[in-house]
């Protein structure tokens, strides 16, 4: 009995708030896929997805996208070879056309990059490993992918993940990967951009540094990928609030942000 109960739980995670088509402007949809990434831009009819989640929950993130009538992205973005990250990669794959993959540059020893290598090979789709920024626009949204210098002494799997900014219907967002304190440290150095609506690195865990790259970034909207079983910091959650941010956990459902006029609107 229990493995009906459990598919039923993994298509609730994809439960998604309406078609592609249903409104106009720039829309991003964060998926509850657990503590993992999957998150599906539109630019008014051109797809990009950013992370694939979970092996486990692949294919029902393959659902969701066909769900909106999506038969092909423009772009999937890999940020990193984490399993919670490219572990659904090879079911987008095999099932859904893909332009381009942008990837980033730090192999990983491990059966979910292993399978993903397969696919790509298998579906021929042309990839580009990200060595420096890497900018495209799709009708009106121009995107920015950014890779880490390298030289990180810590979590370097997670440090050398890519960075996507979006400029959107007057609308910046920014999807942080998993990014930890050295690349955190980085990006300070570099100098950052407010960000209307902000994609939390690691899942809301703390860092040391992520005070100063939410001061730095200011965001009105703030959106958490975890999971009940492995929830966001309290501490994180807090200092989003001190900068006056809405804060959205996908834990609690699928968060679609539509951004129009220079203003974000998110459903939930």
């Amino acid at each position: 009995m229990m493995l009906p109960i459990l598919a039923m739980v993994i298509v609730l995670l994809f439960v998604s708030c309406g078609s592609a088509e249903e409104t106009a402007g720039f829309k991003a949809w964060f998926f509850n896929a657990g503590k993992a990434d999957a998150i599906l831009l539109d630019a008014n009819g051109s797809y990009v997805l950013i992370d694939c989640g979970e092996r486990n929950t692949g294919k029902e993130l393959v659902k969701a996208l066909k769900d909106k009538g999506i038969r092909k992205l423009d772009y999937l973005i890999i940020t990193h070879f984490d399993k919670d990250h490219v572990g659904g990669a090879p079911d987008v794959l095999e099932e859904i056309e893909v332009g381009k993959v942008l990837q980033n540059s730090r192999e990983k020893d491990s059966d979910e990059y292993d399978d993903y290598v397969e696919a790509v090979k298998k579906c021929g789709t042309g990839v580009v490993t990200v060595r420096e920024e890497y900018s495209f626009e799709l009708k009106g949204a121009a995107f920015k992918v950014t890779p880490g210098k390298g030289g990180y002494d810590k979590d370097k799997s997670n440090n050398f993940s890519l960075l996507t900014s979006v400029d959107a219907e007057g609308v910046r967002f920014l999807f942080a990967g998993d990014v930890q304190t050295e690349r955190i440290e980085e990006m300070l150095e570099d100098g950052l951009e407010h960000a209307d609506v902000l994609k939390l690195p690691h899942h809301g865990q703390e860092e040391e540094k992520i005070k100063e790259l939410l001061a730095a970034v200011t965001p009105g909207i703030a959106v958490i990928t975890s999971s009940d079983k492995e929830p966001e910091s309290d501490e994180v959650v807090q200092a989003l609030k001190d900068v006056g941010a809405l804060v959205y956990l996908t834990r609690k459902g699928t968060v679609c942000v539509t951004a129009a006029d220079g203003e974000p609107q998110v459903k939930q």
